[in-house]
């Protein structure tokens, strides 16, 4: 019990301070018309991640555990959803920095006044 403790006290800090960061980084991505249906789009699919996602893995879990035995799926899974999330969030980091660059956020949003 308190190596579980001390981990979940890291991850529970870092996945307030993302959380923070992700809604302040939604609201500057659109204008005052949008911004509402922005923030409420993001939190409806971030609810819906985390009710999916536990499902998903459990499922992945149970599949792979099969023929691996259930520590090594577990493990597995997990390491291949780090992956994942790491690959695809870094990929949507790129493309709005991009963006960034080129100004088209910028055009798009001196249009809307």
């Amino acid at each position: 019990m308190p190596v579980a403790l001390a981990a979940g006290v890291p991850v529970g800090a870092g996945f307030s301070v993302s959380l923070t960061l992700y809604r302040s980084a939604i609201t500057g991505l659109a204008g005052d018309d949008t911004r509402g249906g922005l923030v409420s789009l993001g939190e409806s699919i971030g609810r819906l991640g985390s009710t999916g996602a536990p499902v998903a893995m459990g499922a992945a879990v149970a599949f792979v555990a099969e023929g691996a035995g259930y520590a090594a799926a577990l493990r597995t899974v997990s390491v291949a959803v780090a992956v994942g999330v790491v690959a695809v969030g870094g990929g949507l980091l790129l493309v709005g920095d991009l963006e960034a660059d080129t100004g088209a956020g910028a055009a798009a949003t001196a249009a809307d006044e």
